[in-house]
């Protein structure tokens, strides 16, 4: 009587000493050739063919290797600090530099992190945030607050916002005109974010939204003081300044 045949009429399945045995062999995940041949002895003691033996064998093999979730590769402490040291805010980067280095650390917080990895890159990208410092000329105030504007949004997928802010698009209309790019937005996760509708799927995270209100608060700071540092009598730039506010606000 084979293997097959006598699942049939009991539900215990394997003979509980070949179970063992397969159990001890297979821990590991490997198989040496001493081992196949103790099994094979085994199996032939309660007539099962060693045809039906490898095909138990393979499917235990199987079962017991991870799943692609399982096999994503952790990122390690050192990693994740040698990220964040090589990102921080510097005052004296260029604007598209400056978004490089926070897009690198959304990146960052989208990997296979385990909590508290993930709360430590939240940390140093509210401290990224919180570390802007107002520019010494109107147009750089402009060009800080247009390229970094998307970041106080919620919709619309990340692709959109890293190519239009690293090229300064979004400056760029705001240095003609007081129109601003509304549909801009905010770099989120993948799973948060449909990347070809730019529809919310799923809640933001509260750590997204710390960051986003973080943005919105240090921006809008940087618009008062602007208006009391530079703004006077030049109508023009008062009224960029309130239309970015408006866009960062939503």
């Amino acid at each position: 009587m084979g293997l097959f045949d006598s699942f049939k009429k009991s539900d215990s399945g394997l003979p509980k000493e070949l179970e063992n045995l397969l159990n001890m062999v297979l821990e590991n995940g490997e198989i040496t050739d001493d081992e196949m041949a103790v099994l094979r002895a085994k199996a032939e003691k309660f007539d099962i063919s060693e045809g039906e033996l490898n095909i138990i064998i393979k499917n235990r093999l199987l079962k017991s290797q991870p799943t692609a979730k399982e096999e994503k590769v952790k990122i390690s402490l050192d990693e994740v600090n040698n990220k964040i040291s090589a990102n921080l805010y510097d005052a004296n980067d260029s604007y598209p530099h400056m978004v490089e280095k926070y897009n690198t650390l959304l990146d960052l917080s989208a990997m296979p992190l385990d909590s508290n990895l993930k709360t430590k890159v939240h940390n140093a990208k509210l401290v990224f945030i919180n570390s802007i410092v107002m520019p010494e000329t109107k147009e750089g105030v402009i060009n800080l607050l247009s390229h970094t504007a998307p970041y106080s949004k919620t919709t619309l997928g990340g692709n959109v916002l890293k190519t239009l802010s690293s090229v300064g698009t979004f400056a760029a209309s705001l240095m003609g005109s007081v129109s601003v790019v509304s549909s801009i937005a905010t770099l989120v996760t993948e799973d948060v974010v449909n990347k070809a509708t730019g529809v919310v799927t799923k809640a933001m995270t509260t750590n997204q939204m710390d960051e986003i209100d973080a943005w919105k608060k240090k921006l809008l700071q940087i618009v008062s003081d602007a208006k009391k540092t530079f703004g006077g009598t030049d109508a023009d730039f008062n009224k960029k300044l309130d239309a970015l506010a408006k866009e960062i606000k939503g």
